[in-house]
């Protein structure tokens, strides 16, 4: 088992992470807030890992945290959430505020998100929230996802939450246009690049 990566990162995707590895190139897929986090291309790098093989395939996911692979490991248990779909929630907002929603029993809270339908939605809150009650105890429901939640709130929390100020996070959210949580996230995330490499 593969459990993490440590190398330089080579490219980013989309969709996923080539990470060097003393010669050996590894392609994760990743979430999208995920991938807005990752440094520049040629700087040393770690993350977290999970294999998962099918009969067609063999793919290796990527995360920045372990509570983020801790979260897409209990996300997959549930009938109609598959990698891809875990993925797309994981990138929908941050992971305090996915198990704070399911803490609180908010399926709307997860009915937006592509490839995710009203049933699979209350299908995770019924299957996962004893689950993510014991496994992230420290998170307080108070810290909820709010279904009227603006998307640029919660890519503000995410930014956050990666280490910068409400207000570096207020101001690198100006001006994107973006709908989509982890699109603004890593927009805003270039915006700070930007502003870093002219200061």
């Amino acid at each position: 088992m593969i459990s993490g990566i440590a190398g330089t990162l080579l490219e980013k995707t989309e969709k996923s992470a080539i990470i060097d590895v003393r010669g050996v190139r590894y392609e994760l897929d990743m979430s999208g807030i995920s991938l807005g986090s990752l440094p520049a291309n040629g700087t040393p790098v770690e993350l977290w890992s999970r294999l998962i093989s099918t009969d067609s395939s063999l793919t290796l996911y990527g995360f920045t945290t372990k509570d983020e692979r801790q979260l897409f490991d209990l996300l997959i248990t549930v009938n109609g959430v598959g990698p891809r779909v875990a993925l797309n929630i994981l990138g929908s907002a941050t992971v305090k505020a996915i198990v704070g929603a399911i803490k609180q029993e908010q399926p709307e809270a997860f009915t937006k998100i592509s490839r995710l339908g009203k049933k699979t939605a209350s299908k995770i809150i019924l299957d996962l929230k004893s689950k993510v009650d014991a496994a992230f105890a420290q998170v307080p429901a108070a810290g909820s996802l709010p279904s009227t939640t603006p998307s640029e709130d919660l890519a503000a929390r995410a930014l956050v939450e990666l280490g910068y100020t409400e207000q570096e996070a207020n101001t690198a959210l100006e001006g994107v246009k973006e709908d989509d949580v982890s699109a603004r996230v890593k927009e805003a995330l270039k915006s700070i690049g930007k502003t870093n490499i002219l200061t």
